[in-house]
């Protein structure tokens, strides 16, 4: 992925081992990763995921992201 390396951050992937799942530790994960990113001013986040990972895809999107493939 090209991202725009002034002002924005790039988070590579966000792995949640399977006996955790399903206890809201990704959205928290997230949450968290956009809350320094607000603190550390910076404009815009990303999020790189596998395009066949749908779980984390619908996850993304239900807190607000949008898709941006390359």
């Amino acid at each position: 992925m090209d991202v725009p390396i002034k002002d924005s951050v790039y988070l590579d992937s966000v792995y949640v081992k399977e006996e955790f799942r399903g206890s809201s530790l990704g959205t928290k994960l997230i949450k968290e990763f956009e809350s320094w990113t607000r603190e550390m001013r910076y404009k815009k986040m990303y999020i790189g995921v596998f395009s066949k990972n749908e779980k984390a895809i619908e996850l993304y999107k239900k807190l607000g992201f949008t898709e941006n493939t390359t």
